[in-house]
This record gives structure tokens, C-alpha cells and sequence, in this order.
């Protein structure tokens, strides 16, 4: 069916509807495609006149993901057909679109006016849309740049909230380095928002003057290009493995170069199956690319006590403020019981998220 146009039908798919879903879940369960009807806002199908699924795609805020034709379509407009119905209507709430797809339909995308970002194969590639690009996010790279470091590393964290563990490493990479690069998780699915972590940071290091704070956009640890980090309950698993490995291609292909890193810091991680999978494919990674791994062991209070924001969580669910102040800086702590960290406070007593 090379290069045939056909006119097919553009369904909405009812994401309550058991008879959609399992119409879905046949056509990307055939191509091996992750579908979760929980991870999305919408799912559309397309049919051909007689009724045949032909394909389907979701999004989920920017992203288009779980696309999927049959291969007897392969080479018709119906990909277009699903990009085309999606992207135009994102394209009226958004200015950058991304599409979470299978590194095969690469000529496709292309073809269609996307960019690809990154690959990891053989489940993943990323493209991108819009006026908003990674090209502009690396203009946003090079006003950080310290020009006169020879010996500049990086640390990527989330600081939900920031503890005396994270101010630990990067004290540690501060003296092991001539500049710092500290990029802070942007996508705003903590129970901390982006602009209190980004506070609580810049507080924690003022004493340090060769770290510089960094906002990570959609490129590191995003909604993007780590889904499995935001999701509750994501355990260690190939999936998990190969977006972390996405997530890190982003990184070597676009940001080491820009900042001319030459080490990232990483804390052990007794806690957490995802980030624990993340820091595996790190050191399988970056040394590849000419970037050392530094796995610095968590700071601890006393033996097999270690510091993490979870537990900080934990113990503001508890009222356990005594336990707090001696994990966090006088910063973070002054913020907590503060007026202002009251919403914050009622959100986490009244939450299950792991984040």
C-alpha cells in the first residue's frame, strides 16, 4: 500500500469505555507499544470506512505517545492522519510538542517536521515541535556557562525537599571541581513546586561560589523523557531501563556538550527501584561518552540511617519536626514552618505519591 492515501474515520476513543479499550489495547498489545489509559488525557482511533482499526495514538499534556499502525498501512497517509489530528489541536494550547514513539518510524517523523532529540533503541525515540526547541534550551545552556572552568561537573536533583544530603554532594563536588552545574527537575508533579525546590536550593548553596543553578525544561528527568520517574509505584523493569537510558542520550547529546562536563555526581540510593535503575545505566553510559560517574555514598546520622526528601516527607506527615531539623539545612527547616509552607504541609499530610 506504498504511498496510498486513504480517507479514514478519526474516533475519539471513551477512556471508560471497555469495549475502546480493549480495541486499543489489541492493536498496541500486536506491536509490543505500552499503553496505560491512566497515563493519558486522550486516546484517538483511526478506522478505515469499513470499520477496520487501522491505528491509534494518546497524548499525554505535550507529548504524543503510544502511536501505532498496522503494518498493512505502513506505507499509507494514515500516520499522517494521526500525527496531523493531534499535533494541530496541542499545537493551540502549547508551542512545543514532543512525540514518545518507536525508533523504526524515524524516516516517518522526520518527514513529517519533527526533530529528533534522542534514540534508545529498541523501544524509544524522541522528537520534537514547536517554537520551543532544544536548540533554544542550549541558548539557555550557554548563559550558564562558566567559561574559565577546565573541571566542571554536574548533579541533576529533584530536592522535594532540599536536605543536608543533597547540600552534602554538592559541597563534595564543589571542592572536587572548578564550577558546578545544579540542575533542578522542572515538571511540576512534586508535592514541592519547581519555583520553592528552586528557592530552597539557592538558599542551601549562597555559600558556595562555584555552583550555578540550572533549569532542566523538558530535557533531564521530565515528564518527557523519563515518564517512569512520576509514576507511582514504577518499579525497576526494561521499560524503566531504557527511558533512563533516553533521558541520558538527551543529556550526552545536548547538554554535556554545551557545558563541557567532564563528571556527574550521583548519590547511592538505598530507597528508591527507579532512581537505583537510573544510576545503572549511568555508569553503563556516560563513561562511554568521556563522563565520569562520581557515586558518592548518602550522608547518614548514624549507620544505615540515611538522609532522603522522602523521609522528610514522611516525617511532616507525622509532626516529627525534631527529626526534620536534624536532616535539613536551617533554610529548608526555617521554610517548613513557615506561613507560606502551609498548603505545602496540608498537601503532603493528605498524600500517597511517592514524589
Amino acid at each position: 500500500m506504498s504511498d496510498n492515501c486513504f480517507n479514514f474515520n478519526v474516533i475519539e476513543a471513551s477512556l471508560n469505555s471497555s469495549f475502546d479499550l480493549k480495541q486499543i489495547k489489541k492493536i498496541t498489545d500486536k506491536y509490543n507499544i505500552e499503553y496505560n489509559p491512566k497515563e493519558v488525557d486522550k486516546t484517538i482511533i483511526l478506522e478505515t470506512e469499513d470499520g477496520d482499526i487501522v491505528g491509534t495514538a494518546s497524548t499525554d499534556g505535550n507529548i504524543i505517545k503510544a502511536v501505532v499502525v498496522d503494518d498493512k498501512y505502513q506505507g499509507s497517509n494514515a500516520f499522517s492522519v494521526l500525527i496531523s489530528s493531534l499535533s494541530e489541536e496541542l499545537s493551540q494550547e502549547y508551542k512545543h510538542i514532543f512525540i514518545y514513539t518507536h525508533p523504526k518510524n524515524k524516516q516517518i517523523f522526520t518527514g513529517l517536521g519533527f526533530k529528533c532529540i534522542a534514540e534508545a533503541p529498541p523501544y524509544y525515540s524522541l522528537y520534537e515541535f514547536g517554537f520551543s526547541t532544544i536548540d533554544k534550551y542550549k541558548k539557555y545552556l550557554e548563559t550558564k556557562l562558566v567559561t574559565s572552568a577546565k573541571n566542571s561537573a554536574c548533579i541533576v536533583m529533584n530536592c522535594n525537599p532540599f536536605t543536608l544530603g543533597h547540600q552534602y554532594l554538592i559541597e563534595k563536588a564543589a571542592k572536587e571541581s572548578d564550577a558546578v552545574y545544579v540542575f533542578i527537575v522542572e515538571t511540576d508533579k512534586s508535592l514541592f513546586p519547581f519555583k520553592t525546590r528552586w528557592d530552597l536550593v539557592e538558599k542551601g548553596v549562597a555559600h558556595l561560589d562555584n555552583v550555578v543553578l540550572v533549569k532542566t525544561d523538558d530535557y533531564l528527568v521530565s515528564k518527557v523523557s523519563f515518564p517512569s520517574y512520576f509514576l507511582k509505584d514504577k518499579g525497576a523493569s526494561e521499560i524503566t531501563d531504557n527511558q533512563a537510558r533516553l533521558d541520558l542520550m538527551v543529556f550526552l547529546n545536548h547538554i554535556v556538550p554545551v557545558l563541557n562536563i567532564k563528571k556527574r555526581y550521583v548519590g547511592t540510593e538505598n530507597y528508591c527501584p527507579v532512581t537505583s535503575a537510573y544510576n545503572k545505566q549511568m555508569h553503563l553510559l556516560l563513561p562511554e561518552h568521556n563522563v565520569e560517574v562520581v557515586e558518592v555514598e548518602r550522608k547518614s546520622l548514624k549507620e544505615d540511617d540515611y538522609i532522603s526528601a522522602s523521609q522528610i516527607r514522611e516525617a511532616v506527615k507525622n509532626d516529627d519536626w525534631d527529626s526534620i531539623k536534624d536532616r535539613v539545612p536551617k533554610t529548608t527547616y526555617d521554610f517548613l514552618v513557615s506561613e507560606a509552607a502551609k498548603p505545602i504541609v496540608e498537601k503532603i499530610k493528605n498524600s500517597d505519591s511517592r514524589h
